[in-house]
């Protein structure tokens, strides 16, 4: 059996260990987060670092905790983070304001980490969520 410090490389502020067996099963599912940042405080500061993550385990690896995945991805009134597991039709107009957010971002930031793959999973969601 590996042990959970395997899966991810714990160099951030979040650990893998405290996620449940759930998401440790899902954690190479890719991930999109809101590049344009309005939250405040320390969760502020936590997205900064793992805004740019394509998948759970890179977001976990850079500073996401479980209680930010549950939030950003369900619980709050604006959507911080969204994958292909969280996605339910009653949010796709928050799922569609996060992609054109990004893509404003995109558009107005020509050189930023991780870009292809964060356009790539863009799409890839895009496409999921107007399918919902």
């Amino acid at each position: 059996m590996t042990k959970k410090t395997e899966i991810v490389k714990e160099t951030g502020k979040g650990k893998l260990s405290k996620f449940p067996k759930s998401l440790l099963s899902i954690k190479d599912d890719i991930i999109l987060h809101r590049l344009v940042n309005s939250k405040k405080g320390k969760s502020a500061e936590r997205l900064e670092q793992y805004k740019f993550s394509t998948t759970i385990a890179d977001s976990v690896s850079n500073g996401m905790s479980k209680d930010d995945y549950d939030y950003n991805t369900d619980k709050l009134s604006t959507v911080y983070s969204v994958s292909l597991r969280t996605l339910k039709k009653d949010k796709k107009s928050m799922y569609l304001d996060l992609i054109a957010a990004n893509e404003l971002f995109i558009k107005e930031n020509k050189t930023f980490n991780n870009k292809d793959a964060i356009i790539k999973n863009m799409e890839t969601l895009k496409k999921e969520i107007n399918n919902l």
